[in-house]
């Protein structure tokens, strides 16, 4: 009985510690976008099937939503267009005109001259990058 309860005691220890690891492993965040209570972005509830002679609208046509294009968030437009168009003279080490381009932050605090460079061709030189017009409009529908 003695060893039993010993090997009880060692087993919810060994569990105790491998779930508090596991538990202080999960490290993440989750950026909230503020919707209106039809899934709009920004809170709006224009098009919200609201229907102005009173009663219920039944049949909800969904109509186009601009500003949820699931191609323009961070990730898409950096492997798109900056990764594969900038990094050869806007990352480290060699940062060209004192321009990063690796990180969001970067991206956006030099947001204008970006766009300016790339609305204008003027980016990519040629150093051998290319932008198709597909990265280069996502590129800029992104930075507006």
């Amino acid at each position: 009985m003695f060893r039993l309860k010993r090997v009880i005691k060692t087993c919810s220890a060994s569990l105790a510690m491998v779930c508090a690891f596991a538990v202080s492993g999960c490290n993440y965040s989750i950026q909230k976008v503020p919707t209106s209570s039809n899934g709009n972005p920004g809170g709006s509830n224009q098009g919200a099937g609201a229907n102005p002679g009173g009663g219920t609208n039944p049949v909800q046509t969904p109509g186009p939503i601009p500003v949820s294009d699931p191609a323009l968030n961070f990730d898409n437009v950096f492997v798109t267009s900056i990764k594969t168009s900038c990094f050869g003279c806007h990352a480290a080490p060699r940062n060209a005109s004192g321009i990063n381009l690796e990180t969001y932050e970067s991206v956006f605090a030099n947001r204008a001259a970006v766009e300016q460079a790339v609305s204008s061709r003027a980016m990519p030189d040629s150093m051998g990058r290319t932008m198709d017009d597909a990265a280069r409009d996502l590129l800029l529908r992104w930075l507006a």
